[in-house]
């Protein structure tokens, strides 16, 4: 898929569920979050350092029972969906603002300069 086709998907899907062990799905969870569509996704250093240890999303990667207890409770609690899309906005927030990341981007402005046109 294109970028924006992609993006559109995530859109208007009625939840974002990132089930792998190491993929951390940052782009994807952050379009995601952007979209305002609940997120599900297996607890990995990726998706807490993005959603945060207490995001009520997370489950252990390969434990069924607790995904599909997380998928049921989505598709029956309007107010547990919110929560989800509130609190992804929240620590996104906090990542986005966190003065390291202008850090990191000075510094990779540094190390590739763009080229004069």
């Amino acid at each position: 898929l294109a970028k924006d086709e992609a993006c559109q998907l995530i859109a208007s899907s009625d939840l974002f569920a990132l089930t792998s062990l190491q993929e951390g799905g940052g782009c994807a969870m952050n379009e995601a979050a952007a979209a305002q569509t609940p997120i599900v996704a297996s607890h990995n250093d990726a998706s807490t350092s993005l959603l945060g240890e207490d995001f009520p999303g997370l489950f252990p990667f390969g434990d069924t029972a607790k995904l599909s207890a997380l998928l049921l409770r989505c598709e029956s609690d309007p107010a547990f969906c919110c929560q989800l899309v509130e609190n992804a906005a929240s620590h996104l927030g906090e990542y986005r603002n966190d003065p390291r990341n202008g850090s990191w981007s000075s510094l990779l402005e540094d190390l590739f300069p763009s080229v004069p046109s």
